[in-house]
């Protein structure tokens, strides 16, 4: 599961196989409770956050990697490069959520975001990819989809890291902390702090 929030709005996704997305508004927790369409297959372990979509600054839920369930128990599945626009499902057409023109540098699973740059960027960290081994991951990458879609190489982190918790502490820092690491694998007791108006690609 992820909660983000932005503004009034807090965007819950349980990540697990059938369990569907929502945005509830602070305002109005239940009138301005929005259930979301559905991914078009069986989804877990992905990342996302509340992004900006237009010149407006209307901010969009924006869920990008994840696990490709391939059956009822999510024993078997495929790290995804691909990334989804939730949209508001709508009573008489549950359509599924529609498919983004980006795609992750690396597909991912288990990885963490947080959103900066003024609402227009989703910084994904870390994660885990199944490439022949399973293998804990160090890269990072930025996605926005306006003012046009893209994935640009992000900075790389200390150590590998996935499962762990990353957030936002005020208007320019974020905080990466805990997670998984390796060699052995282990629970991290280490945590990063970023000063965001200095963080590069690679």
């Amino acid at each position: 599961m992820f909660v983000v929030a932005a503004g009034k709005d807090l965007f819950v996704d349980p990540m697990y196989h059938d369990e569907l997305s929502e945005v509830i508004n602070f305002n109005s927790p239940v009138s301005g409770q929005q259930l979301l369409a559905n991914f078009p297959y069986r989804m877990e372990k992905a990342t996302g956050g509340l992004v900006r979509g237009d010149d407006e600054g209307n901010l969009v839920p924006l869920i990008c990697g994840g696990l490709e369930v391939m059956d009822h128990h999510g024993f078997n599945g495929e790290q995804t490069d691909r990334c989804f626009m939730a949209t508001v499902m709508e009573e008489q057409d549950p359509d599924v959520m529609t498919e983004m023109p980006v795609k992750l540098i690396q597909a991912r699973r288990s990885a963490s975001s947080v959103v900066i740059n003024d609402g227009k960027t989703l910084w994904i960290t870390g994660g885990w990819k199944n490439e022949g081994w399973d293998q804990e991951l160090d890269s990072t990458e930025f996605v926005q989809l306006f003012p046009a879609p893209v994935s640009i190489q992000g900075p790389k982190l200390p150590a590998t890291s996935y499962m762990h918790c990353i957030m936002m502490v005020n208007a320019s820092h974020a905080l990466l902390t805990f997670g998984i690491g390796m060699d052995p694998p282990h629970t991290s007791q280490e945590s990063w702090f970023y000063d965001l108006d200095k963080l590069e690609g690679d």
